[in-house]
């Protein structure tokens, strides 16, 4: 009787997946984590009346499904680990699509035209295996493109003038200096992460320093591109050649203390030391601590040498 129930169930579920990996939904949120296979009905995910704005696919093989059904509401999506190798089509026709996360899967390259490049403001497309990003997305203020295998700085990510947090660490390049606008573009930033040369000499110009990292700026007239180092991940690394069609901005430094200053400094110390010492031991005196020790001292003192009068 039971085989016979669990094949009746199989036959009514539109998805082998669905039977052992059921879809989430809260409210207006969809989501669902699969085995890292295929959907067997990929277009039974959803439903043509469905009105979802957050939907969340995860640990799916969709290299091969030609199209989701994907509801047009969808405001946030998130495709993760999904071995995508392009972006779905469909994906680029959300027009209200402001948050897109495509983590952890197999891009090649970004870019196309999205009806949404007006309303998005996130973009993760970390862990993927890039070498190019040519998106436009100006309204953006999230972008994530760190863990790729871009071996250029890409320019485009300067027309997401609303940026406020870049990650574009781990790929193939490190950055030896900036010119002054995009010097102004990256300071411009709460969160910010690149690899960058750490030069320790300029040819010409200065050196300066970027969160702790050396640049060198340049008094010539710059070229658009940041100035790039390829990353060498052997042992004997060369210094980066100084870059020579950049310029940067100087970053203020803290000032550094003279030997007088140094001087100054050890003396203050010296006298608040011996002042607490002093108020200290004023203390002491004013609750008595002191006299009643030296009257402990003087009693033992004079039993002493009493004790030593008898015994003569």
């Amino acid at each position: 009787m039971r085989p016979l129930l669990v094949s009746a169930l199989l036959l009514l579920t539109p998805s082998r997946a669905f039977f052992f990996h059921h879809p989430s939904v809260h409210g207006d949120s969809y989501s669902y984590k699969g085995d890292g296979d295929a959907p067997d009905h990929p277009e039974s995910l959803f439903q043509p009346d469905d009105t979802f704005t957050d939907v969340t696919l995860e640990n799916l093989d969709l290299s091969d499904v030609a199209s989701l059904n994907l509801p047009h509401t969808i405001q946030k999506l998130s495709l993760i680990k999904c071995k995508l190798s392009a972006i779905p089509g469909e994906v680029h026709m959300l027009e209200n699509l402001a948050e897109l996360n495509l983590a952890e899967n197999q891009l090649e390259t970004f870019g196309g035209v999205f009806t949404s490049s007006s309303a998005l403001t996130k973009l993760n497309a970390s862990h993927n295996v890039l070498n190019s990003y040519n998106a436009s997305f100006p309204l953006l203020t999230t972008l994530d493109l760190s863990a790729n295998a871009l071996t250029v700085f890409p320019n485009a990510v300067f027309a997401s003038s609303q940026l406020d947090s870049f990650h574009i660490s781990d790929n193939g390049f490190e950055i030896a200096a900036v010119s002054a606008a995009q010097y102004d573009f990256f300071a411009g930033l709460t969160d910010f992460e690149v690899g960058f040369a750490d030069v320790s000499t300029c040819n010409s110009g200065s050196l300066v320093y970027l969160q702790g990292n050396g640049v060198c700026r340049l008094d010539v007239a710059a070229a658009e591109d940041p100035a790039l180092v390829m990353r060498d991940h052997g042992t004997d690394k060369e210094e980066p050649p100084t870059p020579m069609a950049t310029v940067g901005v100087v970053i203020p430094h803290l000032p550094v203390p003279s030997n007088s200053t140094k001087k100054y400094i050890i003396a203050a110390i010296i006298v608040l030391v011996v002042v607490g010492m002093i108020a200290g031991v004023l203390a002491l005196i004013s609750l008595g601590v002191v006299g009643g020790i030296a009257r402990s001292v003087y009693d033992y003192i004079g039993r002493q040498l009493a004790l030593a009068i008898r015994r003569r």
